[in-house]
């Protein structure tokens, strides 16, 4: 056995845990306002966990952006010194890449890459 079976059995077994506890539903009924709550936090947690353990795919961050989206959660860079710190980063980064780059052809791969991110840029903007 598995040091990952004996925690699940650990976690079935435990008292407290109720996340291996099957779903009951009713036929013809619809869900109780807790129990979308209750499914509202775990989809945020389940995605989170993925994007922090650093075990994310496309898909899930394609899922966390439409969960944000949805919720219309949303971020104003004005507002929060974090936010304008990083964008800020990025900008004075760009600009050195620019700055290095000057005067130089780029390789086929650097061109494929500036293809993408204006290509991604004209996506977002």
């Amino acid at each position: 056995m598995s040091d990952f079976d004996e925690n699940e059995e650990e976690l079935e077994q435990s008292e407290g845990s109720k996340l291996f506890e099957p779903l009951v539903t009713v036929p013809g009924q619809t869900a109780q306002r807790d129990q979308m709550a209750e499914l509202h936090q775990l989809i945020c947690l389940a995605l989170s966990a993925r994007i922090r353990a650093g075990i994310w795919s496309s898909g899930d961050i394609a899922a966390a952006t439409k969960f944000l989206k949805d919720n219309n959660v949303t971020a104003d860079v004005g507002d929060n010194d974090a936010l304008q710190a990083l964008r800020d980063s990025l900008e004075n980064k760009q600009k050195a890449r620019r700055d290095a780059n000057k005067g130089r052809a780029l390789t086929p791969e650097e061109l494929a890459q500036v293809a993408m991110e204006e290509l991604r840029h004209d996506v977002w903007h």
